[in-house]
């Protein structure tokens, strides 16, 4: 068992977004190491107390930069589209500008880091150029440790709502889920505690972008699998390679509407399609998910188990 800490800090602005995969990292971390992982919600990185041979795995893109102290070994976990990684998507002036403001707020502070672990592969390789000497890896956080079993979930006919629609309002998405509701849909709440939850009573889930850009939604993503929900997605850059496309349907902006309606009147599709993805993300993909963290905590000094 490792005899040193071992710390999962995250921004509390962040908590509600990245709750589940933060409950899978600190399973999986503490079931490789055979150790105890302490969790923290704060505003500041150094308002925790740490030891010298700490190890501080830290999430949120609202840490301020922070003086690094010695013999303390700093890992940061990037949820953030930091590029336009697909040169076949044509970004609008809001995407540019968020993209802008994300890459700003990590750069200030990725000098504090000793390693980053990246959500999107696709970025990495751009990361590792600008940020040398950081040790970036692929953070392969899509999976988690919920416990939704097939006999649990709700035939299709009896689902509360048509589509589940739980995301931060942008004027794009406003556009299509009007157009839904107009063509007689029950969509779900915006807002919810309760993902999962929500997404287990709704027909469909639908993924869309917030802005015009090739960006991957991985914890929307991840949740309607493992909650047996059918996914409908905007097409995301990089998708087919983490998840077969027998696991969800995907359209450009202009097509979901189609998908969706298809889908909506054809109920053992929608259950096929919930079905293949709930097993692969129990099987197939839960293994990668595993092997690849075991080789992140054995390349981390000091974690890896002789």
């Amino acid at each position: 068992m490792q005899t040193h800490p071992i710390f999962i800090v995250v921004h509390i602005r962040s908590a509600r977004y990245v709750a589940i995969c933060v409950e899978y990292i600190r399973f999986i971390i503490a079931d490789l190491t055979r150790s105890n992982v302490e969790l923290r919600f704060v505003e500041r990185v150094e308002d925790i107390e740490l030891r010298k041979d700490s190890t501080v795995f830290v999430i949120g893109e609202g840490f301020p930069a922070f003086p690094k102290r010695d013999g303390r070994y700093y890992i940061y976990l990037n949820f953030s589209l930091l590029y336009n990684v697909s040169s076949w998507w044509t970004l609008s002036w809001r995407a540019r500008r968020w993209i802008a403001r994300k890459r700003r707020m990590f750069a200030e502070k990725a000098e504090s880091f000793d390693m980053i672990l990246d959500f999107y592969e696709p970025q990495s390789a751009l990361m590792k150029e600008e940020f040398k000497g950081r040790g970036v890896q692929v953070l392969p956080f899509l999976t988690n440790v919920l416990e939704v079993k097939r006999d649990c979930i709700l035939p299709v006919a009896e689902r509360e709502w048509d589509i589940c629609v739980v995301s931060t309002l942008t004027p794009r998405r406003r556009k299509l889920y009007t157009k839904l509701e107009n063509l007689g849909y029950k969509l779900s709440p915006l807002k919810t505690a309760e993902l999962v939850s929500v997404m287990s009573r709704c027909k469909l889930t639908l993924n869309v972008h917030m802005q015009r850009c090739s960006t991957l939604e991985a914890p929307r993503i991840v949740h309607a699998l493992n909650a047996g929900s059918c996914l409908v997605t905007e097409r995301c850059y990089g998708l087919e390679d983490i998840i077969p496309d027998r696991c969800y349907h995907a359209a450009d902006y202009g097509g979901l509407i189609r998908v969706i309606r298809r889908l909506l009147e054809n109920h053992e599709e929608i259950t096929r399609t919930a079905r293949l993805g709930y097993e692969y993300m129990r099987g197939e993909y839960e293994e990668k998910c595993r092997a690849s963290w075991k080789r992140i905590v054995d390349s981390i000094p000091g974690l890896a188990l002789e």
